[in-house]
């Protein structure tokens, strides 16, 4: 052994001495794993945050073609690539000795769509309507990507990481990317400024290559978790009906399942207005690229904030408590983002812009417990090595809405205005809400019966 490698093993050495037992076992080897699955989870935020397809690539389309159904078609997009080869990729899971190659072969499709995305922005930059559809197409090929990669993901996680510390990964994972992409909203403003330090596309050329690149780095890090063995395995698969009929009567029997497919199912209708904001700002409101930038931060202020609440709220109370609870405040959101119409000409600018931010800080908290509540409820639905199976079940039953509500509220927008979809949104927040009612904790349910 080299001076070098003696010196690292002797500073590591005398760091975890002065360190308490507690910490010292959570930088032991056993967390080997569960560290690896948040740093993936930083580095994809700071990928989303540039990426986020409400946010930058909202505003892209926007100044792009100016008109809103492009946008909700982006939306609606990776949906609709990923909605059928979900399940086909689960049930090619099934007999796989390991999920990870699934994952990795994803990984490797959302690389390439996003390297072709790049060069078609880079060479129709003078042709807005072939670069828009080419745009939505390549950006859609990343549900192909998805379509094997979030299965496989669920799978690995739920066999990794005990469920009383799931709450905890997600919730490190979004704080500690929240806290780093703080930066990001800052480059976001700086790159679309008035006037952009680059002419447009090409500002936001350079935020989709530094995406690019956190993508990579995300995912390779993730690929380097041990994937634990399977306890039980199907030797040879089913015929794919019968297990496609088995997947759904498998729902249909868990009263948990079918409320929460339910919930997807009304959710997306909640939500989806709100993620014409940036339209909204730069077209009706008539702000500045910027507003994208200042929208980012506060939105990962409000994540960070609020997400290590949510994760210890999972952990205590159960996802369904944070599912309900996050429902309720998108419910605010929605009531807050209805009212913004009525405030334009009434207030002035500055004032106007601090509500769109609070508005929007409000919703980014109730999306962030949606969406950490949902993962997690659904790896809490699952039995033991089943999980590929109920995540792309439970994502095909919820695809249609998905994708038809971009499509339909981008195409309301533009003949009925904002004012009367925003107000929509409110009506779908309650019902939605009020779905969340009839959620139960699915790991009391698996307790008792094991009583």
């Amino acid at each position: 052994m080299g001076v070098a490698e003696r010196t690292a093993d002797m500073a590591e050495l005398w760091m975890l001495r002065g360190m308490s037992p507690r910490v010292r076992r959570a930088f032991s080897p056993e967390f080997r794993d569960f560290w690896l699955i948040v740093g993936n989870g930083v580095l994809f935020r700071l990928y989303f945050e540039v990426f986020n397809p409400k946010r930058v690539i909202a505003a892209f389309l926007t100044e792009l073609t100016g008109q809103e159904w492009v946008v909700g078609l982006a939306l609606a997009a990776p949906v609709l690539f990923a909605a059928v080869p979900t399940l086909y990729y689960s049930y090619r899971m099934e007999t796989a000795p390991q999920r990870m190659p699934y994952y990795a072969l994803g990984a490797r499709i959302k690389w390439m769509s996003q390297l072709a995305l790049l060069l078609s922005v880079f060479l129709l930059a003078g042709n807005p309507l072939l670069l828009a559809l080419l745009f939505v197409v390549t950006y859609g090929a990343f549900g192909l990507g998805d379509a094997m990669g979030i299965p496989a993901f669920g799978d690995v996680v739920a066999r990794t990481i005990l469920p009383r510390r799931r709450g905890r990964l997600f919730g490190f994972r979004v704080a500690i990317g929240g806290v780093l992409a703080l930066a990001i909203g800052v480059l976001i403003s700086w790159a679309l400024r008035d006037p952009p330090p680059l002419a447009f596309p090409f500002n936001y050329l350079l935020l989709f290559g530094i995406a690019f690149v956190f993508l990579v780095a995300a995912q390779f890090m993730f690929m380097r978790v041990h994937e634990p063995a399977l306890r039980h395995q199907l030797e040879a698969p089913p015929p794919l009906r019968r297990y496609l009929g088995n997947a759904w009567r498998m729902m249909l029997a868990d009263r948990n399942a079918r409320y929460y497919i339910l919930y997807r199912n009304l959710s997306p209708l909640a939500w989806t207005p709100a993620a014409f904001l940036i339209p909204y700002a730069l077209k009706e409101l008539g702000m500045s690229g910027a507003v994208v930038g200042y929208i980012v931060t506060t939105s990962v202020i409000a994540s960070s904030i609020s997400n290590l609440f949510w994760g210890s709220m999972g952990d205590r109370r159960g996802n369904h408590q944070v599912i309900r609870s996050s429902t309720l405040w998108l419910l605010v959101s929605a009531i807050g983002l209805a009212l913004t119409p009525l405030l334009v000409g009434r207030i002035g600018a500055g004032w106007l812009l601090g509500w769109l931010l609070l508005v929007n800080m409000i919703g980014e908290v109730s999306l962030v417990g949606m969406g950490n509540g949902g993962i997690n409820y659904q790896y809490d639905l699952a039995p033991d090595d089943r999980v590929p199976v109920y995540v792309a079940a439970i994502n095909t039953a919820a695809a249609p809405v998905q994708i038809l509500a971009p499509l339909a509220i981008g195409a309301a927008l533009m003949v009925w205005g904002y004012a009367l979809v925003f107000w929509a949104g409110v009506g779908f927040s309650l019902v939605a809400f009020l779905g969340t009612l009839q959620l139960g904790d699915p790991r009391q349910t698996a307790l008792s019966r094991r009583r």
